[in-house]
């Protein structure tokens, strides 16, 4: 992960600070810090990172002590998100600093706080708003924090400068001011915060929401530790029992540190190219050249010419990790997705190997539970499964699910009113599958709230917690009476119809579908009822699409209903499908296409079902048709030519005699 706070330092002194990233162009990147800090480090003799900064603006350190500096060649960072709004008294928020240690040596640390006082200071008999802020037991912030961004709910609201001479107070100036003193400032910096929702509907908590992620912190702690001591760790739960969230969330900050490298990937339908996507930036700098290459070395790994050991080691060598932590979420669409048993076979071999060899490596895994009958089939995983530790989450109790109620929005200054978190938390407390039902109902409140309350008329607005996702869903759906039929077509595609288990979400690629139903799914894409993404295929980039989440598809009974109607289809689909891909991924041999009874049903389908098939399975099935149909004819004309040549002898032989 990329850093977005520096130090800040002198080349001809010893005096430092802390710098952080709001934007950047072609040439470098933008920088704010203190005006004390630029002052006391020298105009002329500041560096960040070893390359000289510039100062593009500066304010007075006696009012708005805030200055921006530039760095031309810098681009190893991120940057981070500005607010101007104004922040509440108590609002929470984090700050990277520079603390000073041994000599010459300085370490970046974060702290808590919240702000403690609003006040105001007079400058040419202008007023100018400063936070007094709570940081530990003392409120003070040691010198090298000077600088350092106050970031509340992933946007930074203000600059951190201790105002206060005896160093017992700490202060913070308004991010806000940035345009007072920085004349050609981009119009387009700042964000709205009073706009941000903290709550994340039917998507998964990501490494950026960690501040806004609540409920599970003990278990994310657990999960690190011991991680530390196994090379396998199993993550299991139900759907929507925050899984991913957790991992990405929860997980992943806690593990980062100097010299550990973190990848993280979804086996997907084809387990071995995702597998390969992570290794490819590594080996192939030119974007197009990673394009081409990357189902080159899926293939190579398939094929053993190059091993999973060779990839890793490579990995480390060039990043300098003396660890490499693999995460692998979603893990069940290893069954779900994957078609191409061989394909799975191969990347079970490369986990294993990974598992079972001697690098510096630490799998976590994440799947759904009631996957795990699988992994009894395969005895070389269950057996590693079963020797190494695995986690089971269970559903969230009162206490926690009232953190993921309430800190986010107490976060931004917004409370519920009395009695209504206990309201929701009665409805959800025993619900399976509770938190996207939950974070779907935080979501829909937030964006129908008045005000800084969320009361129970909104909650009445949006129907009850369990039925928001439905309520909403059946809104969407009426909101587009001519588009029914294009809806429901696109939504079915989307499942992947359970056997013996509950119906998953499938990705699908976007070409697949008529250019009526991809306006559909643009509309559902703004919707937040599936979400697109980018992926490689055959060395090209293709978008492709999923149903946001599972629930979906548990809890909205019209898709429900539709996919009882369609569950024969949709299930003669997935095996067509997997035909199909057979054929295209072998060369598109004849011998490969649908015959006999196959045909049949996929002619009597195609008869019945012909607006829900793909273009693409149309054409197989079609190639299957006009091939058996040559046959029959070639057949038919082999006979006949046999028949006329006997017919001929005949006749020439009776002549004869």
């Amino acid at each position: 992960m990329k850093n977005h706070t520096f130090l800040i330092k002198s080349t001809k002194n010893s005096s430092f600070g802390t710098a952080f990233c709001i934007k950047q162009n072609k040439k470098g990147s933008y920088f704010v810090t203190c005006t004390h800090v630029v002052e006391d480090c020298g105009v002329d003799t500041l560096e960040i990172e070893q390359y000289q900064a510039k100062v593009i603006a500066i304010g007075s350190k006696e009012s708005i002590d805030l200055a921006v500096v530039f760095v031309e060649g810098l681009f190893d960072c991120s940057v981070l998100k500005l607010s101007n709004e104004s922040v509440e008294i108590n609002q929470k928020f984090t700050i990277d600093g520079f603390k000073p240690h041994k000599k010459g040596s300085h370490k970046l640390e974060q702290l808590n706080g919240s702000i403690k006082k609003i006040s105001q200071i007079y400058s040419n008999a202008k007023s100018i708003d400063t936070y007094e802020l709570s940081i530990g037991d003392g409120d003070a912030i040691e010198r090298g924090y000077s600088g350092s961004a106050i970031v509340c709910n992933g946007f930074v609201v203000a600059v951190a400068t201790d105002r206060n001479t005896n160093g017992k107070q700490a202060y913070a100036v308004p991010i806000g001011y940035l345009g007072e003193i920085w004349e050609d400032m981009p119009s387009n910096l700042f964000q709205s915060l009073s706009n941000l929702n903290p709550y994340k509907g039917l998507n998964s908590f990501g490494y950026n929401d960690q501040a806004n992620y609540y409920g599970r912190e003990e278990a994310a702690k657990e999960i690190a530790k011991t991680l530390k001591t196994t090379r396998l760790l199993t993550l299991l739960g139900a759907s929507g029992s925050g899984k991913s969230s957790l991992v990405y969330a929860g997980v992943v900050p806690l593990i980062e540190e100097d010299g550990v490298e973190i990848l993280t990937f979804r086996p997907l339908d084809n387990p071995l190219k995702s597998l390969a996507s992570l290794f490819i930036p590594l080996l192939y700098e030119d974007k197009l050249e990673q394009l081409r290459k990357e189902k080159e070395l899926a293939n190579d790994l398939l094929k053993n010419s190059i091993t999973i050991t060779q990839l890793v080691e490579q990995l480390l060598e060039k990043k300098r990790a003396k660890h490499l932590y693999l995460v692998i979420d979603q893990f069940e669409e290893l069954f779900t997705l994957t078609d191409d048993k061989e394909h799975r076979g191969a990347f079970l071999a490369k986990v294993l190997e990974l598992i079972t060899g001697t690098l510096p490596v630490t799998l976590l895994i994440s799947m759904r539970a009631d996957f795990l009958t699988y992994l009894s089939y395969l005895d070389s995983l269950n057996d590693v499964y079963n020797n190494h530790p695995n986690k089971m989450l269970a559903i969230l109790k009162k206490e926690k699910l009232r953190a993921v109620i309430e800190k986010p929005a107490l976060a931004l200054g917004v409370t519920f009113a009395d009695g209504l978190v206990e309201k929701i938390i009665e409805e959800i407390e025993q619900e399976a599958g509770q938190l996207p039902l939950l974070e779907f109902a935080l979501e829909q409140l937030w964006r129908h709230k008045k005000g800084r309350v969320i009361s129970f008329d909104t909650l009445e607005q949006i129907g009850s917690v369990t039925q928001s996702i439905s309520h909403y869903a059946d809104s969407v759906y009426e909101r587009y009476p001519n588009l029914h039929n294009s809806i429901k077509r696109v939504l079915i595609n989307l499942v992947s119809p359970g056997s013996g288990r509950a119906d998953t979400k499938k990705m699908a690629l976007l070409n697949e579908f008529n250019e009526a139903d991809r306006e559909t799914i643009l509309k559902l894409s703004n919707e937040r009822l599936i979400v697109t993404t980018e992926q490689v295929v055959d060395g090209k980039s293709e978008k492709t699409i999923e149903i946001v989440h599972e629930a979906l598809i548990r809890e909205w009974k019209r898709l429900k209903e539709w996919l009882d109607e369609y569950r024969e289809f949709l299930v003669w689909q997935e095996r067509v499908r997997e035909d199909r891909r057979f054929y295209e991924e072998k060369g598109k041999k004849k011998e490969d296409l649908l015959r006999e009874s196959k045909l049949l049903v996929a002619k009597d389908f195609l008869g019945s079902h012909g607006e829900y098939v793909s273009e693409r399975d149309v054409d197989f099935i079609q190639k299957s048709k006009y091939y058996t149909i040559r046959n029959k004819i070639l057949k038919w004309f082999i006979v006949f030519i046999f028949f006329f040549l006997v017919i001929i002898i005949s006749i020439l032989f009776s002549w004869e005699f």
